[in-house]
């Protein structure tokens, strides 16, 4: 819809690239220098950022406060910017003082410019898969932390008559390896499941 202005879309993707030292001299020491130098950029983008590092200057405390929030991009920010730039801007200056935070930070903006939908990891339906799928060539779960197919997958089984002796889960660790050998050589004269779970890519 033309809501992204180029300038700022390349600062949002490089910030400063200058090589040039910065003239003005960072004022708090918990102010990352990098992110002092992206703020002398970001403040020529728009008019009503342009007095932002004097804002900081005059006002830390509560700009300090907003840094050390586990989660800055969800709270106020001082000085009223919350309500005096759009969403793509705050984004720009949680860039410039919390870059570890530009994730969740651009996901907001995604969800209040196109919705959720866009943001929301899809769901896998585990029949689905199971059709494409063939005797030949395994299914590989490659998981975030946290995450465990297991019980999706047994319930998968329940449903196609995969249970008891016909689905056979083997961890993998020290000593497992010839258990899983033996549990798929198994399962593949017999027409069983095997899942083996813990495995690592090297």
């Amino acid at each position: 819809d033309g809501d992204l202005v180029g300038r700022e879309f390349d600062f949002y993707m490089k910030g400063n690239p200058s090589l040039d030292k910065v003239k003005d001299h960072c004022p708090f020491a918990w102010i990352p220098e990098t992110g002092w130098k992206d703020l002398q950029m970001l403040k020529t983008l728009d008019g009503k950022l342009a007095s932002i590092c004097e804002d900081i200057k005059g006002n830390g405390e509560k700009w300090r406060e907003w840094y050390d929030d586990e989660t800055p991009e969800a709270k106020e920010m001082p000085n009223g910017y919350t309500d005096k730039i759009d969403v793509f801007k705050q984004v720009l200056l949680i860039r410039c003082l919390r870059p570890d935070r530009m994730i969740t930070a651009t996901k907001m903006l995604i969800s209040a410019k196109l919705g959720d939908y866009y943001v929301q990891p899809p769901s896998l339906v585990y029949d689905k898969i199971f059709e494409k799928s063939n005797e030949k060539m395994p299914i590989v779960f490659i998981l975030s932390p946290g995450a465990d197919p297991q019980s999706d997958v047994a319930k998968l089984g329940d449903v196609l008559g995969f249970t008891g002796t016909k689905f056979k889960f083997v961890s993998l660790g020290q000593g497992m390896g010839g258990i899983a050998q033996q549990s798929i050589e198994t399962g593949y004269q017999r027409g069983h499941w095997v899942m083996l779970q813990n495995c690592r890519l090297l």
